[in-house]
């Protein structure tokens, strides 16, 4: 009777899981039903003895939950209460999820189910943006207005030959097909080719199928259109590259080849989508990184750089300690740019990057217990030999550099979950994704 209760308990924690994870790319709230029904097994399952044990002894656990607890303190001294209680409700799941996987202790077998599934989602999720394209431009729908900057003048001018179905096949039009913001998209996908990877290092699946998959995803990555892949596909290659170093000389010559074969067809096709390439290189080389005051921005690149600027002369006015107060960055960048009479077409003080986001509000308590919640692993997952980990820290790490990426949902789970999925290794039992 123990041993169908325990069985019972471990089915009720995967099937939470895998609904989160499903869910995670299309619905928040179905996403957030499979976190309430593992909380409430893990409450039901007892143990709590050994379950603090484990809880109270792991440094991870506890980088999550002095993050959390800082978050609540700093609503004590915010300047809008409702927000800042807002912020702290919306990151929970930095104590439910570290607190529950961790006492949980979740299987190989189990785990590697987890990311297959995850990959599978996105894949999905890919068709039925593709399907949502299609549709649109069947019925001659005009939301490829969404694209920030569609009908600038400056695009049409840089690619004479524009044709505006490239738009329903680019940047937010595209990713709309499954309500999600091309940049977590992008994100998603990159983390995908990192686990099809991981898949053609250990064989686990037919070669000519993963190498399909990679190069599909890489495909849809190169119609986004978002700046940040470009980056993280360097970073993907430079975690092939590494592995290829510590190989026999066929196989580097191989993975190398496969590699700059990967480069070649993201960099074509980013080349041939004229919203990718005015994104991406047009837009930039044109631009000036001159923040002058008493004016307003409209292209993306001068709007993210004047944000930039604005975090930065904000955090140097904040609290270098305490910061200014959970949820209170927003409000704090909005006054630097009215000071300066600095304005932008997207009405937006967003700074684009996460660590300035946190340091504003929590000052630099809250900064380093955020990087502890995202570097402490690394060391573990370097002694493990699990590169697959390391890779996602820099992916989440660079994610951080451009975008206030755990300030949205879509963020803050896929960061939560998958920190603690790939905590320990997921091929531990069998083979490892190794650095030897």
């Amino acid at each position: 009777m123990g041993f169908d209760r325990l069985n019972i308990h471990e089915k009720v924690l995967i099937g939470g899981l895998t609904l989160s994870i499903i869910a995670l790319p299309f619905s928040i709230s179905i996403c957030h039903i499979g976190l309430i029904v593992i909380a409430i097994n893990w409450v039901i399952e007892g143990n709590w003895f050994i379950k603090w044990k484990l809880a109270s002894q792991n440094y991870l656990v506890i980088f999550f939950a002095m993050y959390f607890c800082w978050l609540a303190v700093g609503v004590s001294y915010s300047d809008n209460i409702e927000n800042a209680w807002f912020n702290v409700e919306k990151k929970f799941s930095f104590v439910l999820v570290p607190i529950v996987l961790v006492t949980s202790g979740l299987s190989a077998k189990h785990k590697h189910m987890l990311l297959m599934t995850f990959i599978l989602t996105c894949f999905v999720g890919t068709l039925i943006c593709f399907g949502s394209a299609i549709h649109r431009i069947y019925y001659n729908s005009q939301l490829f207005t969404l694209n920030f900057g569609a009908i600038q003048p400056e695009l049409l001018l840089s690619n004479p030959l524009f044709s505006n179905n490239w738009q329903h096949f680019s940047y937010v039009a595209l990713a709309s097909g499954i309500g999600i913001h091309p940049t977590y998209l992008s994100i998603y996908l990159i983390f995908c080719i990192c686990l099809l990877i991981a898949q053609l290092i250990n064989k686990t699946l037919n070669k000519y199928l993963i190498i399909s998959m990679i190069t599909y995803f890489t495909i849809f990555l190169a119609l986004l259109s978002t700046k940040i892949v470009v980056l993280a596909i360097l970073l993907v290659c430079t975690a092939i590259i590494l592995m290829s170093l510590i190989n026999s000389s066929i196989m580097r010559a191989k993975k190398t080849i496969i590699t700059i074969s990967f480069v070649f067809l993201f960099m074509a096709l980013t080349a041939l989508n004229p919203i990718s390439l005015y994104r991406d290189f047009q837009e930039i080389n044109s631009t000036h990184l001159i923040v002058e005051k008493n004016a307003t921005y409209s292209n993306s690149t001068e709007i993210r750089f004047t944000l930039w600027w604005a975090g930065l002369k904000t955090a140097w006015t904040t609290n270098p300690i305490i910061g200014s107060g959970t949820g209170d960055t927003l409000l704090e960048i909005s006054e630097t740019l009215k000071t300066n009479n600095i304005s932008n077409i997207l009405n937006t003080s967003d700074p684009h990057n996460q660590f300035i986001y946190t340091y504003i509000s929590t000052g630099l308590i809250g900064l380093i217990l955020l990087l502890g919640c995202l570097l402490s692993p690394l060391r573990y997952a370097w002694k493990a030999k699990n590169l697959l980990h390391i890779v996602f820290i820099a992916l989440v790490l660079l994610a951080s550099s451009t975008e206030s990426f755990l300030e949205s949902q879509k963020g803050i789970m896929f960061f939560v979950l998958f920190q603690f999925i790939l905590y320990i290794n997921p091929w531990s039992s069998t083979k490892k994704l190794s650095i030897q």
